[in-house]
C-alpha cells in the first residue's frame, strides 16, 4: 500500500504532471481498492506538488544530458530561483552546471571529442525558461527578467490567476490580463 501512497507523490513533483497527474492515479487506486485512504493521498500529493522546484535544480543536469533543449522552471517566485536555474542548466561562466561525455547530448564522447565546444554549444543552445505563474513573478519580474541566462519566460494564467485568489474562467479579468501585459512589455 504504500507504494502506492509514493508513486502519487512522486508523479505530483514532476512538472507538468503535477496534481493533473497524482490525482487521477490516486482515484484509480481508491477505485481499485476502496481501502486506499484519498485523504492521505491528498496531503502527500500536496506536499509533493509543493517540491518541484528543488527537484528540478537537481535533475536538471541529467535531463539536459539526455538531450533536452531545455528546462522550464514551474512557480518561479524571485531571481534567486532564476539564477539557480540557469547555474544548474548552463556551464560556466553563466552556471555551474557539471560536465559527462558519455551521454547523448555529448554523442557519447565519440571521436574527437572537443569539450570546449560542447560546453559552447550547450550554453548558447540549451533554454532556461521560468514561468510566470504567481503574482509574486511580476512583483520581482525586472530582477528575474535581469537574470543572465534566462531564454524566454512562459505565462500560466490559471495559476497566476489562483495565487492571487482570484475567480478562474475562461476569461479571467482584468488582473491576469494586465499581469500578461505587464510580462509582454518587458520582455519586448
Amino acid at each position: 500500500m504504500l507504494n502506492k501512497y509514493f508513486y502519487c507523490f512522486v508523479i505530483s513533483m514532476v512538472p507538468l504532471i503535477e496534481l493533473r497527474g497524482a490525482i487521477p492515479i490516486a482515484q484509480a487506486f481508491h477505485t481499485a481498492d476502496p481501502s486506499f485512504n484519498m485523504l492521505a493521498a491528498y496531503i502527500i500529493i500536496a506536499i509533493g506538488n509543493m517540491i518541484p522546484v528543488p527537484i528540478i535544480f537537481f535533475f536538471a543536469r541529467r535531463v539536459l544530458e539526455w538531450g533536452a533543449d531545455g528546462v522550464v522552471i514551474p512557480h518561479c517566485k524571485t531571481a534567486e530561483m532564476a539564477r539557480r536555474s540557469v547555474e544548474g542548466a548552463k556551464f560556466a561562466p553563466l552556471g555551474r552546471r557539471g560536465g559527462e561525455s558519455n551521454v547523448r547530448a555529448a554523442g557519447f564522447g565519440y571521436h574527437n571529442f572537443d569539450w570546449n565546444a560542447y560546453i559552447e554549444q550547450q550554453n548558447r543552445d540549451t533554454l532556461v525558461i521560468p514561468m510566470d505563474e504567481d503574482f509574486e513573478f511580476t512583483d520581482n519580474i525586472d530582477e528575474i527578467l535581469d537574470v543572465p541566462g534566462i531564454d524566454a519566460v512562459n505565462f500560466g494564467p490559471i495559476d497566476y490567476a489562483v495565487s492571487k485568489q482570484l475567480k478562474i474562467g475562461y476569461s479571467m479579468g482584468e488582473e491576469v490580463h494586465e499581469a500578461y501585459k505587464t510580462l509582454v512589455a518587458k520582455c519586448r
